[in-house]
């Protein structure tokens, strides 16, 4: 606003040029949770609403980022091809998810009620007949802490846990990394064009299957094509 009040010629000194800009960084996060405390989490989540417990299990099951599976829509999934297509994502790209079978019964269970697979009718502005999405899971995480006992941890822990889980199971870093969307710079990114799907698909089926035997269900093996 001052820059532009500047260029028209109606100011001549800009008010904030003397301003020092805020310092300091914060120190990155390592949080990730245990077997033990995903065990633990995993049954308080199914004491939540449904949006809030659907959200939180598949920041675990699929290692995306919260915003993304709260702005998901029914359009943007394939149920016959198990596919969640990620329309605009934080690197730019339209990013293809495999969904495993864990993450497609959480899905067919659900009540479609609006174009949103999370919708909320808080997000809803004066007048409108449509509801938006779900904006945050904080309410919901701070309960379970509070009941639960084990705090401290972050949505986006989820999808940090999840990470961990997959190297845990020895799926390859390039492979983790494009499960994860990280943008691939450098020759890495200019040459390798290859969408990794399958690859994709056999990681996540390996991190859903993990957690599901963390949380006592037994699923069957699964065929990887690599």
């Amino acid at each position: 606003m001052f820059k532009v009040a500047i260029q028209k010629g109606w100011i001549t000194i800009h008010p904030l040029q003397w301003l020092d800009k805020p310092g300091g960084e914060e120190p990155p996060r390592k949080k990730i949770l245990t077997d033990d405390e995903i065990e633990i989490l995993w049954k308080y989540f199914d004491k939540l609403r449904p949006n809030p417990r659907d959200i939180l299990k598949l920041g675990l099951l699929t290692a995306q980022r919260s915003g993304e599976i709260m702005s998901m829509k029914w359009s943007d999934i394939d149920f016959d091809k198990a596919i969640w297509t990620q329309q605009n994502t934080k690197n730019g790209s339209t990013h293809l998810v495999p969904l495993s079978e864990q993450v497609l019964s959480i899905l067919t269970a659900k009540k479609r009620k609006s174009e949103w697979v999370f919708p909320s009718i808080y997000n809803r502005t004066k007048g409108a007949t449509t509801t938006g999405h779900a904006k945050t899971t904080k309410n919901a995480r701070w309960k379970v802490q509070e009941d639960s006992g084990i705090t401290g941890w972050t949505g986006h822990d989820l999808r940090r846990t999840a990470r961990t889980i997959m190297s845990r199971l020895r799926i390859k870093h390039h492979v983790r990394e494009r499960v994860l969307n990280h943008s691939q710079g450098g020759i890495v990114g200019v040459y390798d064009q290859h969408d990794y799907f399958q690859e994709k698909a056999d990681a996540l089926d390996k991190l859903s299957c993990e957690i599901y035997r963390i949380i006592g269900i037994e699923t069957p093996p699964q065929k990887s094509s690599s």
